[in-house]
């Protein structure tokens, strides 16, 4: 018709986007922001520098691995390191994520240490905190896919028996009796328990300081449990994150200092608080769409979530839209900045091994 004139071409919101392209991008924001970020204030590791450091770990964890985790398994059980079959689907995963889970708890151990005395900590102390490390991680994941799993290593270590092995008493054989007829994954996450409480209760100190380091143990595991039973959307949900994400650095904290009174191991336990919301806020910003999917516990999504029930893309666009990632990765950039501002800091090697571990955390070992 003469002199008609068409509408512009409609423009498409993100709204209209379909949820799987919100959480696609939502994915991208999250890591994108935290490394732009992470860049911007000379914090992300050289890529030469973190290959070199990354190939360290491994070697070490490889080491770890022959040394000290392998003699805690039952001939027969070995082989389940390398088999196809241990974990499910998430065999491959653990293979290749399982030396470097050795090494970072191994490492965390030595900065730690340095950070508050010059000499370094003691051998069983390392290898008890790469246990640790590798214990907490298969733990972590017994609870997110292997109900059996965990409702077995449950019934093996409840708190009480927990409290009595880390006051010094090991309870490895009768927890080696007890899980012998349990299933592949049981087994072995009872050894490494039953290794590392077996290097804890051989370490000196005083009985004010194994007191403080079994109570923080208890505390982590309970703080462990509280995160699974608990919704993702209560009142309390946020708390039980953030604990959750210290728990694990405040008990390697309290290893390394167990023969330090409690004014000289103070650094150590302030650098673990920052080091659990640093590694506590990483994992919420890689993760936020496989939390959000699962309903798992994740502070980022608890601050943009207007309501417990909000669904997915209400909960994505609140993201998107929002200054929750931005302001978590600032939170970031703030918690590293006053580990650097720590005395010792970059004579312990504290700001270096952190700065590689959350890019790996990022970019997966």
């Amino acid at each position: 018709m003469r002199g008609s004139v068409k509408p512009p071409p409609r423009e498409a919101h993100v709204s209209d986007w379909p949820v799987a392209l919100l959480l696609d991008e939502l994915w991208l924001r999250g890591r994108r922001s935290l490394v732009r970020s992470l860049e911007q204030a000379g914090m992300w590791p050289a890529s030469d520098a973190h290959r070199s450091h990354m190939a360290a770990q491994g070697t070490l964890g490889a080491a770890l691995r022959r040394d000290v985790l392998e003699p805690c398994l039952a001939d027969g059980d070995r082989r389940l390191l390398d088999g196809e079959t241990c974990w499910g689907p998430a065999n491959r995963g653990v293979r290749r994520r399982l030396p470097h889970a050795l090494a970072f708890g191994h490492g965390l151990a030595r900065v730690l240490r340095s950070l508050v005395h010059e000499d370094g900590p003691l051998p069983e102390t390392e290898e008890a905190s790469a246990l640790f490390n590798l214990g907490v991680s298969l733990f972590d994941l017994a609870h997110d896919g292997f109900p059996d799993v965990a409702s077995r290593i449950g019934e093996l270590l409840p708190e009480h028996v927990v409290a009595r092995a880390a006051a010094g008493d090991p309870v490895g054989t009768d927890l080696a009796r007890a899980a012998a007829d349990s299933a592949d994954e049981v087994r072995v996450l009872t050894a490494v328990v039953e290794g590392f409480f077996t290097r804890l209760s051989r370490l000196p100190a005083s009985p004010q300081r194994r007191s403080a380091l079994a109570a923080e143990i208890v505390a982590a595991h309970r703080e462990e449990i509280r995160s699974v039973r608990g919704a993702a959307g209560s009142p309390q949900a946020r708390a039980v994150a953030a604990a959750t994400s210290a728990a694990p650095f405040r008990v390697i904290a309290r290893l390394v200092t167990l023969d330090l009174d409690e004014a000289q191991a103070r650094p150590a336990e302030e650098a673990a608080e920052r080091l659990g919301r640093i590694f506590g806020l990483v994992d919420d910003l890689t993760d936020l769409v496989v939390d959000m999917q699962d309903s798992a516990l994740n502070g980022v999504l608890l601050a943009a979530r207007s309501m417990p029930e909000s669904d997915d893309r209400a909960c994505a666009e609140a993201l998107l839209d929002g200054d929750h990632v931005r302001l978590a990765t600032r939170e970031v950039v703030d918690q590293l900045k006053a580990l650097d501002a720590l005395p010792r800091c970059r004579a312990a090697g504290l700001d270096v091994f952190v700065r590689h571990s959350v890019r790996a955390w990022l970019e997966g070992p």
